[in-house]
């Protein structure tokens, strides 16, 4: 049976990608499997202009939002299921935190088909290095449809 991955990074979830890898997997009678790499923690923001430092002190910890960052991912990944179950497509699901080089590899050495949203402007939460997807997307067999989100 046809696989298709789709390839979140971080909280970045264009509802295009699911919406064309639905559409793959009812053309082919494939399933879908969706990963969704995260970073170890999200990268330092700083303090852009001087007037933040009153604003960002009054923010909660690196732990509150880490689960507030997990509660967003929990809820893609509940929207994404649903819209698999309403089309009868079967979806996995499967969290890669730090995203291990050659295990984001051994999953995408699986795939028919890969779906991945082009890099964005400013880098998503929780995302890794896009120049590391990038590395793993080489030299495997699958076909890679680019999303513009």
């Amino acid at each position: 049976m046809a696989t298709a991955i789709l390839l979140y990074n971080g909280l970045h979830f264009p509802v295009a990608m699911i919406d064309r890898a639905i559409a793959w997997a009812l053309k082919s009678n494939g399933d879908i499997i969706a990963l969704i790499v995260l970073a170890d923690k999200d990268q330092e923001e700083g303090y852009p202009f001087p007037n933040d430092l009153d604003e960002s002190e009054e923010l909660n910890t690196d732990t509150d939002a880490m689960g507030e960052d997990m509660a967003i991912i929990a809820s893609n990944i509940r929207l994404i299921r649903h819209q698999a179950t309403n089309a009868k497509v079967t979806l996995k699901t499967h969290l890669l935190p730090g995203a291990p080089r050659a295990q984001l590899q051994n999953w995408l050495e699986k795939a028919d088909q890969v779906f991945i949203a082009e890099e964005p402007l400013d880098p998503p939460v929780l995302s890794i290095n896009f120049s590391k997807i990038k590395t793993s997307l080489e030299g495997i067999a699958a076909s890679i449809e680019w999303i513009n989100a």
